[in-house]
């Protein structure tokens, strides 16, 4: 089945523009109508009143996914090649990816196989700044594969801080992160942090302050939620992991989990336990 790319930006804009977006949904302003399948569809703003959208696309071989980029213009006018211009194409799948802006240009980062991180910094017209991409974690050393559960990349003032998890022999699932600064260098050795954690599903959230918090999660009734915070230098701002929902009824059951970080540092949590919290790097609160 032909699946189709189609933009939304449209309704952000008025119609004083002239624009090549289209107005009208049953004609709407294609970025990629290739026969082929894509799916995954992220946009970042340009700055300038334009976009770049990405893209998981198998137009390769009909299986394995590839990452396909557009850079249009505030009219809409399509800047890179028509149909999306070819980003990460590698002999192995991506299964999943994340387009960071870092500095006025984009860092793609990407799951390879579920064997191997990678990521790289492109500039604005799509072409690798790097000689070459980076490794952030890999399988190896008892870890056997990789997964998308704490997968999210985060700007910070050296360049960017990238977090993942592992699955380990026995089927432990284990956290990891690392940074990588604007030249592509790693600031720990690959797989140095391989974190046992409590829970076994993660999310990830950007403090503002270079730092992010990691929230693990169990997925059964009476399972809790359990925070820890990570500076830049990547140290633990808490002695152990805290349980932040009290534990008991249907609190841990479920992924409805949204984090957001306000202006101070602190962190805005909202689960399926049905209650929020305000946390902060040395003291929490509940948020009525």
């Amino acid at each position: 089945v032909m699946k189709k790319i189609t933009t939304l930006i449209l309704i952000c804009l008025t119609s004083t523009l002239s624009a090549q977006f289209s107005g009208d949904p049953v004609n709407p302003f294609y970025v990629c109508n290739t026969t082929s399948t894509q799916s995954n569809v992220t946009a970042l703003s340009d700055g300038n009143g334009g976009y770049y959208t990405f893209w998981l696309d198998k137009r390769v071989n009909g299986s394995d996914n590839s990452v396909y980029g557009q850079h249009l213009d505030a009219t809409g006018h399509e800047l890179w090649t028509t149909n999306g211009k070819p980003i990460v194409q590698t002999v192995k799948s991506a299964t999943a990816y994340r387009v960071t802006r870092v500095k006025n240009k984009i860092l793609v980062t990407w799951m390879q196989e579920a064997d191997s991180i990678l990521c790289k910094l492109i500039d604005s017209n799509g072409n690798d700044v790097w000689a070459q991409p980076t490794v952030v974690a890999k399988v190896g050393g008892g870890i056997i594969y990789m997964q998308n559960s704490g997968f999210n990349v985060f700007e910070n003032d050296s360049g960017a801080t990238i977090t993942f998890s592992y699955i380990y022999t026995g089927g432990s699932s284990l956290f990891g992160f690392n940074r990588v600064d604007d030249n592509g260098i790693l600031q720990w050795p690959i797989n140095n942090f391989v974190l046992p954690t409590s829970g076994y599903d993660y999310r990830t959230q950007q403090d503002g302050l270079n730092g992010f918090y990691l929230l693990g999660k169990g997925n059964g009734l009476g399972s809790g939620f359990y925070m820890q915070h990570y500076n830049l230098q990547g140290i633990a701002s808490w002695p152990a992991f805290f349980e932040i929902t009290g534990g008991g009824g249907l609190n841990g059951l479920g992924g409805n989990i949204n984090m957001h970080n306000d202006a101070d540092g602190n962190l805005l949590y909202i689960g399926k336990a049905k209650r929020g919290r305000r946390v902060a790097p040395g003291n929490e609160r509940t948020v009525k």
